[in-house]
């Protein structure tokens, strides 16, 4: 499983997004719900490169389960530090092996910073912290990062030999069939309320009955009365109503087994080295670390490595360069060498007789 760099622009679904508002843009302004997903159906028919998928549109999706909590008492009360800026974990690995006292429910979970084992990462210093040319003048220094599957074999001393570990402490499950809703935001019926009255105040009520009335009935039978979601959902059932729970026959029912999706084999997922005939990888190194804090963790460690030893080897060259420019700039570059003047110069030094070299300390 793998998720975006955090700061990331665009992904492949916007694309389906972008096809969407174009249709809308060129035929009709979406005045009602009925009319987006008449849009929908009408648009997936119309392009020639989408017009075999159906979607399903689900109406009125008013209440969101709350699967943070419902996941709560299964996972890792102590899993974290990894899903936040620069703690981020950007690829995920899930094994179904077999049930054991290392993996109690049979589910092996291994994470790394980014897919490929190598990447090019900018760090944010202050300018005169940077060691390259490009970090000197932008503050942004550029690190080559290594990246590694953790936990390894032998990151963890209470499961020494044994890569992964678990997350789940027991399979999910609802006895009750269904999901806590959450919470509503605070004033959400009155901000509800408010936009039923600007409706109402900007469609004009013979021209443009259908919208209103199309508004109307939603409050009147779906518009909330309370910011209680839990009252809300038993409002719903009381009135057979439906609310659509994602994914609930996985989540709630644990008698569900997910097969090896087909997908996975016919595409499965590529890591490209970099291939540009000027490209060279940043001199600064690091490391990706076993960061991410669970029970088997309980003192991460710091999430990048650097190497100081290739830090102050660039240090010292760097040093160097600004210690003899001046003299090449100054004193080598104004002088003219010719054959005759390196000549002498070589021939100053010490020629080798064949002596016994000296040697300190000995008498």
């Amino acid at each position: 499983m793998t998720r975006l760099p955090t700061g990331h622009t665009h992904e492949d679904i916007d694309a389906i997004f972008g096809i969407i508002r174009k249709y809308f843009l060129r035929f009709e302004t979406i005045n009602t719900f009925s009319q987006f997903k008449e849009g929908l159906i009408n648009m997936f028919r119309q392009d020639k490169d989408l017009h075999l998928l159906q979607p399903e549109i689900y109406p009125f999706l008013v209440c969101i389960p709350d699967y943070k909590e419902f996941y709560r008492s299964f996972i890792d009360a102590a899993f974290s530090t990894f899903a936040k800026l620069e703690l981020t974990q950007h690829v995920w690995y899930f094994e179904a092996v077999e049930p054991s006292s290392l993996f109690p429910c049979g589910s092996k979970v291994m994470y790394k910073a980014y897919a490929n084992d190598r990447v090019v990462v900018f760090e944010k210093k202050s300018k005169d912290e940077c060691l390259s040319a490009v970090g000197a003048a932008t503050g942004l220094e550029p690190i080559t990062l290594h990246c590694p599957w953790h936990p390894g074999t032998y990151e963890d001393p209470s499961r020494p030999g044994v890569e992964g570990f678990y997350l789940l402490q027991s399979v999910p499950h609802s006895d009750e069939n269904t999901l806590t809703p959450f919470e509503f935001p605070e004033f959400s019926v009155a901000t509800l309320r408010k936009t039923l009255q600007a409706v109402n105040d900007a469609y004009n009520p013979i021209n443009e009955a259908a919208v209103r009335r199309e508004w109307n009935m939603w409050f009147s039978e779906y518009c909330p009365t309370s910011d209680n979601a839990v009252q809300y959902v038993a409002f719903l059932r009381a009135n057979r109503k439906p609310w659509h729970i994602p994914l609930k026959q996985f989540l709630l029912d644990r008698t569900v087994v997910i097969q090896s999706p087909d997908w996975l084999y016919r595409h499965p997922l590529e890591t490209k080295p970099v291939k540009a005939s000027n490209f060279q990888w940043p001199e600064v190194l690091a490391a990706a670390m076993h960061s991410v804090h669970t029970e088997m963790n309980q003192h991460p460690q710091q999430r990048r490595l650097y190497s100081t030893a290739d830090t102050q080897l660039v240090l010292d060259r760097n040093l160097f360069k600004e210690t003899v420019r001046p003299y090449y700039e100054t004193t080598l570059r104004a002088t003219v060498m010719t054959n005759a003047k390196l000549l002498r110069m070589l021939r100053r030094k010490v020629s080798y007789k064949g002596e016994e070299p000296s040697k300190p300390g000995t008498i």
